[in-house]
């Protein structure tokens, strides 16, 4: 039948001028039927056989039989499905509409125990086979059907469960990744335990994915492996490894660039009478040897940088923040305002480096306060992203209390777009009253720079807030058509996601 198609598709391209038409030569009861037609008109018999077969192909076939024996069926699954108003929504995400929203959809389904329903576990797998960081929240709602589906598919298998012992020794690379972050969540011991069992058979690629996991869950016991990682041969490999002994402070080698860093800082005390704050003098390293390499020192600096001050900055940024508050005796506010001169930009880019991997609170909100007032080069909405969601949100009301403006080249646009959770229903209304104002007061031609701001911030904003934002709006921009495209983006977003928390 497959050829008969393709002789009647060559001579429809060719032309029957071209090439003369022949009935295609097939038995059964398609044959009788096209034996009837009169092949002297050339023209109508290709049009009356092409008809023929492709009714006779739409007919359908009878199915392949599968060497082999046939799975065992699925078993019943306990957990109930979502409901059909939320199936729908992830119908619509996995058609590419508001697919920003699916981690947010995905968490909510997880944490109300239920399922996706059977006919969107194909392309919900395909979609997790695509894009790695969807999969641990996939295998959390796909339930009993969606494993037994993942195993008839090879293209699937990070989702097939199974014994940690046999995913790990016979598992593709995806289903491995998946495994040890799993058990990062909830035995990272165990993961450890497995990636050690196989570390020299694994590739330089493989390991650094690996090693990359141990982020979820880090403790002191991971750093004897983590220690062996920084002679791996590969420098991806001993990077990660270097990356996570950073944010241990009581690690070996964060201890070992302690020891370096004493040898060129000096305390000098100013006086006692008016107890001012002793002063930091430093000294440039004169070399970056190979001891200093293994540790995560990056010898080539980054453009614009001083070598030697490269080097100096790295180190600190891997000295654990309490050597500074003990030497001194003061908190890190203090600290950081006493320090001036030639070396604060240094020491302001080396504590950053260092509260961004220690994730000390205390140190990033008063940096962040030092650079904000200063307006000191660092990388803020980085450091600021170490920050505790909770701890995030009382710094940006705090901000936008002190200066409410949304524009481009102020703070509170930094730093809203690294609040990547759900805001408060506070922190939601503080920053909807800034952008009231800027449509109140300025004007609207300038406002298109606060367009990623509006759309990012649709995902975060409290969507029981959406009936309010709708009807204020509407009548702030009903004579303005400038916005109206950016506007009705931001409160459909808003008002999906109150649908969407409203059907689960």
């Amino acid at each position: 039948m497959v050829e008969a198609w393709k002789e009647l598709v060559t001579t429809a391209l060719v032309g029957t001028e071209r090439q003369p038409f022949t009935l295609p030569q097939v038995g059964g009861p398609l044959g009788s039927l096209l034996a009837q037609l009169d092949s002297a008109d050339q023209e109508r018999a290709l049009l009356s056989a092409s008809a023929l077969v492709a009714l006779y192909r739409l007919a359908g076939r009878v199915v392949d039989v599968a060497p082999g024996a046939l799975s065992a069926p699925c078993e019943p699954d306990d957990a109930p499905r979502c409901t059909p108003r939320a199936a729908q929504h992830l119908r619509l995400m996995l058609h590419k509409q508001h697919k920003e929203l699916l981690p947010e959809w995905l968490a909510l389904v997880a944490s109300k125990q239920q399922r996706v329903p059977e006919e969107l576990l194909p392309a919900l797998l395909d979609l997790g086979r695509a894009q790695a960081g969807l999969r641990a929240a996939i295998v959390q709602v796909m339930g009993k059907r969606g494993q037994w589906l993942a195993a008839q598919n090879p293209q699937w298998e990070y989702a097939v469960p199974g014994d940690a012992d046999t995913v790990w020794q016979a598992g593709k690379v995806s289903a491995r990744l998946l495994l040890l972050q799993v058990l990062r969540a909830s035995e990272p011991d165990r993961a450890r335990e497995l990636l050690a069992s196989t570390w020299k058979q694994e590739s330089p690629k493989d390991r650094a994915a690996f090693v990359a996991t141990f982020e979820i869950g880090l403790s002191m016991a991971d750093e004897p492996f983590l220690e062996e990682v920084l002679d791996d041969r590969r420098k991806e490999v001993r990077r990660a490894a270097a990356d996570l002994l950073m944010c241990l402070p009581q690690s070996r080698l964060c201890q070992r660039i302690v020891q370096r860093v004493r040898g060129l800082v000096s305390i000098k005390t100013v006086g006692t009478r008016h107890a001012v704050p002793p002063r930091i003098e430093l000294t440039l390293p004169e070399a970056c040897d190979k001891p200093m390499v293994r540790d995560g020192i990056v010898p080539k600096p980054l453009p614009g940088k001083g070598e030697k001050a490269w080097w100096l900055t790295q180190m600190i940024g891997a000295v654990p923040l309490a050597f500074w508050t003990e030497t001194f005796k003061l908190a890190p506010a203090v600290i950081i305002e006493a320090i001036q001169g030639d070396w604060r930009a240094l020491l302001l880019e080396g504590w950053s480096l260092a509260a961004q991997y220690q994730r000390q609170p205390e140190w990033i909100e008063a940096l962040l306060w030092a650079l904000l007032d200063k307006k000191e080069s660092v990388n803020m909405p980085r450091l600021f992203g170490a920050l505790a969601p909770d701890r995030q949100e009382a710094f940006v009301l705090s901000v936008l209390r002190a200066n409410p403006s949304l524009e481009s080249n102020q703070p509170a646009h930094w730093f809203l777009p690294a609040c990547q959770h759900a805001w408060s229903e506070e922190l939601s209304r503080v920053v909807l009253d800034s952008v009231y104002q800027h449509l109140e007061k300025q004007n609207v031609k300038q406002l298109w720079k606060l367009k990623s701001l509006l759309i990012g911030g649709a995902r975060y904003i409290n969507p029981m807030l959406t009936a309010g934002i709708v009807a204020h709006l509407a009548q702030m921009t009903r004579d303005n058509s400038y916005l109206a495209q950016t506007i009705d983006e931001f409160l459909g977003i808003l008002q999906f996601r109150q649908d969407m928390l409203e059907a689960l």
